[in-house]
């Protein structure tokens, strides 16, 4: 692909996703056209919603938005660095003829940016500098006919002020936190904890996880409305624990297991969390296999991967929560970022799912891992957990 990717969502003021925010990087050893900025299927990437993706000056004047339909995509640019040229504005002007969105990142007011501003359809305004973004947004809301996204929100204040301000979009970290306090997680049903337990045994006896699961109806049923998403594609329904195993095998039950416990942590109120935490832990197992001092143990670095619902939430009682499931000291030290292959695996799929690129560069470098093999990895992690029916 020549090219680090992942993807933030972008919301609704009011609920419900949009879009996703593309973040990205080229890989700068990587043999790419240069007229093929991308190389990637945005539909596989943002599904049915938009996509806002930046556009520097130069892509703009090489005609890099033309990659994508112009349905799918919002072209986020630089209002300092568009309005000083007359070929890219001309060409911006040309693609939104053809049906092309566009959102400027750092809108200012004052001459030079009327005209950008005329060119756009959603203006972006950065929260982490709340008093301009204030006075900003009273300007557009009085002044013009555009719809604001408002970025980088990281607290329920700034989100509230979001929606009093009239902005349309909402994005930032504040959208990756459990709305609810973790302090107070009801314990995973036993069931689930002595089925966690026997899973993670070198050799699981299936006739012992039958048994424990089979005595607690409610977790069956969630189970098995897991394991008959569209994510696998099975034509018969499945209707029993004994059933699933035969016809899926351990490994996905175990994964679904995993799944139900992250269900129980976030009570299943933030589905781009959830699908979030899904897409680290398969990206987890996935790196584990590149690097031989991972171990053979891939299902730990996938749980552990899971387990990163407390990471995004960035829970302040990480290490309470942490005692109160049935993980290894590997994981729990992974999850914690400390020291080992457990913390540097935990710590190149996180920091890729947010974009950290230098980060996840440095320590896949110290493992040898190939970064558009990794890239690869991602993707496929998001395209798996896509399929996954959360409800």
């Amino acid at each position: 692909m020549g090219i680090l990717l992942t993807r933030e969502p972008v919301f609704y003021s009011r609920g419900g996703l949009y879009a996703y925010y593309i973040k990205y990087r080229h890989i700068e050893s990587a043999d790419v056209n240069s007229k093929e900025f991308f190389g990637f299927d945005l539909n596989k990437v943002c599904g049915e919603v938009k996509a806002f993706v930046g556009f520097s000056r130069d892509m703009i004047n090489e005609g890099a938005p033309l990659e994508f339909p112009a349905d799918s995509l919002v072209c986020v640019i630089s209002a300092r660095e568009i309005s000083g040229d007359r070929k890219a504005v001309e060409i911006c002007r040309s693609l939104k003829r053809r049906g092309y969105s566009f959102a400027i990142n750092d809108f200012k007011r004052g001459r030079g940016f009327d005209e950008i501003l005329d060119l756009c359809d959603v203006v972006m305004l950065d929260f982490s500098s709340l008093h301009s973004v204030q006075d900003d947004a009273s300007y557009i809301c009085g002044f013009t006919n555009k719809r604001i996204f408002a970025e980088n929100i990281t607290n329920r204040e700034n989100s509230e002020i979001a929606k009093r301000m009239g902005c349309s979009y909402v994005h930032g970290g504040f959208f990756l936190i459990p709305q609810r306090d973790l302090r107070n997680i009801k314990p995973l049903p036993i069931s689930i904890v002595k089925a966690m337990k026997i899973m993670m045994k070198p050799e699981p006896n299936v006739d012992e996880i039958v048994d424990v699961l089979s005595q607690d109806t409610a977790v069956c049923q969630k189970i098995l409305r897991l394991i008959n998403s569209a994510y696998f594609g099975v034509t018969n329904k499945i209707s029993t624990i004994s059933q699933a195993i035969i016809v899926l095998g351990l490994d996905y039950l175990r994964e679904w297991i995993y799944m139900l416990a992250i269900q129980h942590i976030s009570q299943n109120e933030n589905e781009e969390l959830m699908k979030l935490s899904l897409v680290t832990a398969k990206f987890c197992r996935k790196l584990a296999g590149e690097i031989p001092s991972a171990g053979e143990n891939a299902e730990a670095f996938y749980l552990m991967g899971l387990m990163s619902i407390l990471v995004y939430g960035k829970d302040r009682n990480l290490l309470a929560v942490l005692a109160e499931l049935p993980l290894t000291d590997e994981i729990k030290d992974g999850i914690l970022r400390k020291s080992g292959i457990y913390g540097d695996v935990f710590g190149m799929a996180v920091d890729y799912a947010m974009g950290n690129w230098e980060s996840f560069e440095e320590i896949a470098g110290k493992h040898g891992v190939d970064l558009d093999k990794a890239s690869k990895m991602f993707f496929e992690s998001m395209e798996e957990a896509d399929k996954t029916d959360f409800e």
